[in-house]
């Protein structure tokens, strides 16, 4: 009995394990669609942050802030057929995001990896 219960164990793990990296590659690709302007990323993007909000309270205001991104009058027209034969007819504009961005971003991704790393030190 405790055989079979340990290999169903590892078996709804290996299923989970799958499924997160299913997961992983999704949100990837949606990624990649957004920064592509993708008008196809548009569905996807507002599912995943639909359930992103459920990451109370953290998760919640991030997710929020991307569906109103996504969702508001400008977020629409970015992702709309139209903007995308403006980006097609100026191949040469492109957005540079500003040095302050990218400082904030690591500033985060820090304190996200202290938040991990220190508690198990204890």
């Amino acid at each position: 009995y405790l055989m079979r219960s340990f290999v169903e164990q590892t078996l709804l793990s290996y299923l989970l394990a799958g499924g997160l990296l299913l997961l992983g590659i999704f949100q990837f690709w949606v990624a990649v669609q957004l920064r592509n302007l993708s008008p196809s990323a548009k569905i996807p993007a507002v599912f995943l942050s639909s359930i992103g909000l459920i990451g109370f309270p953290v998760g919640t205001i991030i997710n929020a802030y991307i569906l109103y991104v996504l969702l508001c009058k400008k977020g629409r027209y970015v992702l709309s057929p139209e903007y995308q034969e403006i980006v097609r007819a100026t191949p040469d504009i492109r957005y540079h995001t500003s040095i302050i961005i990218w400082i904030v971003l690591a500033i985060f991704i820090l304190m996200i990896a202290a938040a991990i790393i220190i508690p198990m030190l204890y």
